[in-house]
């Protein structure tokens, strides 16, 4: 009786052993991977919060982007450092680990205020760079259309444009000389609100992108390229007409560099869109450039040749 008794307690207990050494397999098990969850989460974290000062400092994102990601690094951190607190059995009535909430909620309460204000400031920001760009955007494109006008009192509007310059070259000097002018006569007393405060008040435009303040930096009053039009010496028409679409593409350059950066203020494009915008505009300003100075220098070597002279590049 006592035999087969004794073999079933046997059996028994070595399921318990077999079932208690299971449990403590699964509980080792799961303790790796609650360490491993937290050192990849920590990990993780320092590697968004790196990534965010690499865009801050390209300026990629606006600030409230920023702060705001952090807000969510840091919380995430934050509850890592609660989940190995909790998994190492402290107790949430334990002074250190309230004291050390109430600093956790703190932190993260005033990280998503204070991105939520400079989301607003940032809004205000922009709205106002914005009323300030579409009027020089108005001014520009005024400014175009004026120096856009056909030249029809000048040259004959069935000649083709592959040989405008070639007609142009025999134009009297004095008519285009004083058609130009009188077209670009806007520009002579030309008022850029734009270049003017980006030159006294930068610190109003910081909101705008780095590709537009370098552009600004970097460009020239109109009225220098009015002088050098208006100052050519020459004895041929030709080289008036190129000055004044020199002129010309520069005004419409800097209304194009203007409405993509409204583009990009408005969420219409993105930061890598707008970009490639940039670039666009300005590769086709210099091969437009190119073909001006090109087909030019072309026709005046063509000309002169004709006359047995030598062309003088600088001409």
């Amino acid at each position: 009786m006592n035999e087969p008794t004794t073999l079933i307690e046997n059996e028994v207990t070595r399921i318990s052993l077999r079932k208690e050494r299971y449990k403590n397999k699964v509980k080792v098990i799961r303790n790796k991977l609650v360490w491993i969850v937290i050192l990849i989460s920590i990990i993780s974290e320092g590697a968004l919060a790196f990534k965010l000062y690499k865009l801050y400092s390209k300026s990629a994102l606006p600030m409230s982007l920023i702060i705001m990601y952090l807000s969510l690094s840091t919380l995430l951190f934050f509850l890592s450092i609660i989940m190995a607190l909790r998994h190492s059995k402290v107790k949430p009535d334990n002074p250190y680990y309230q004291y050390l909430f109430m600093i956790i909620s703190t932190i993260i309460g005033f990280t998503f205020s204070t991105s939520f204000q400079e989301f607003l400031n940032e809004h205000e920001e922009k709205e106002d760079l914005i009323a300030t760009l579409n009027p020089a955007i108005l001014y520009y494109n005024d400014l175009y259309k004026g120096l856009y006008d056909d030249l029809s009192p000048i040259v004959d509007n069935s000649v083709p444009p592959h040989e405008l310059y070639e007609a142009l070259y025999s134009v009297p000097l004095e008519d285009i000389r004083e058609t130009v002018l009188l077209k670009s006569e806007k520009v002579k007393n030309s008022r850029e609100t734009m270049l003017n405060v980006a030159y006294s008040d930068p610190q109003s435009f910081k909101g705008l992108s780095t590709e537009l303040k370098v552009f600004l930096s970097s460009s020239a009053p109109l009225t220098i390229y009015y002088d050098k039009l208006e100052n050519t010496s020459s004895e041929r028409a030709l080289p008036y007409y190129i000055n004044y679409e020199a002129l010309r593409l520069e005004v419409r350059n800097r209304r194009s560099m203007l409405q993509a950066e409204v583009k990009r203020l408005k969420g219409a494009i993105s930061e890598k869109q707008f970009q490639s915008e940039v670039k666009r505009i300005a590769k086709a300003k210099r091969e437009e450039q190119s073909n001006i100075d090109t087909r030019g220098l072309e026709v005046l070597h063509k000309e002169l040749k004709k006359q047995n002279q030598v062309p003088s590049l600088g001409e």
